[in-house]
């Protein structure tokens, strides 16, 4: 990983350090990995769900991506998943809705990070 994209992905809420830690300083298997996060699709599963009211779907859907965004140190992305799970685990479908903003800001200030690198 070279300079230029440690800093994209720390501007888009990644914990470069803390990520390379978890990934045993391999930059190579960091970056495979997290550019694949683009297209995984918890994403769209998330935003239907809470489009449907379905805080069941939605709970799913956000503690599986509260676990992605953990384990690749996209904190910023992490920690609105985290409250949204929270939301959503309480059948609070309204509180989620209304972290969504914040959410898809951190959500695609990454996606196109990660596309650039």
């Amino acid at each position: 990983m070279n300079d230029e994209q440690r800093a994209l992905l720390a501007g888009a809420g990644m914990d470069v350090d803390s990520a390379l830690k978890r990934f045993m300083n391999n930059a190579g298997l960091l970056l495979k990995h997290a550019r694949r996060f683009p297209d995984e699709g918890t994403w769209g599963r998330l935003t239907a769900a809470l489009e449907a009211g379905d805080a069941g779907e939605g709970f799913a859907a956000a503690h599986t991506l509260k676990g992605i965004t953990a384990n690749l140190s996209f904190t910023a992305l992490h920690d609105v998943t985290d409250a949204m799970t929270e939301d959503l685990r309480a059948g609070n479908v309204d509180a989620a809705r209304a972290r969504l903003p914040e959410a898809a800001a951190a959500y695609d200030a990454l996606c196109s990070a990660l596309r650039r690198i």
